[in-house]
């Protein structure tokens, strides 16, 4: 499921094998101009930012449910978010304009 201004990872299913659950994020808005909002039920354990060189442009240690990245400072491009989430690592593309 994709949704425009919003990023989806996952089905938003669980999964009750070896009692793992999937972990599904939920960033936005996307595209954006400033901030990046972690609207998952999830604590981000770790969130990197790529931009599409591989060079790591930012990384923040922890972000809280409800909490938001400022990506003001980064300029307008195409980044990759890597994110640690339950342990998992989870990756998504990022439009900032």
């Amino acid at each position: 499921m994709i949704f425009f201004d919003n990023i989806t990872i996952g089905d938003g299913s669980t999964s009750a094998v070896n009692g793992t659950t999937s972990h599904t994020l939920h960033l936005g808005p996307n595209p954006t101009k400033d901030i990046l909002c972690n609207h998952s039920e999830y604590i981000l354990e770790q969130v990197k930012i790529h931009d599409f060189t591989g060079r790591e442009v930012l990384t923040i240690a922890q972000v809280p449910v409800g909490e938001s990245i400022d990506v003001s400072t980064l300029p307008e491009g195409i980044y990759i978010v890597n994110t640690l989430v339950g342990g998992k690592k989870k990756y998504t593309r990022l439009l900032k304009y």
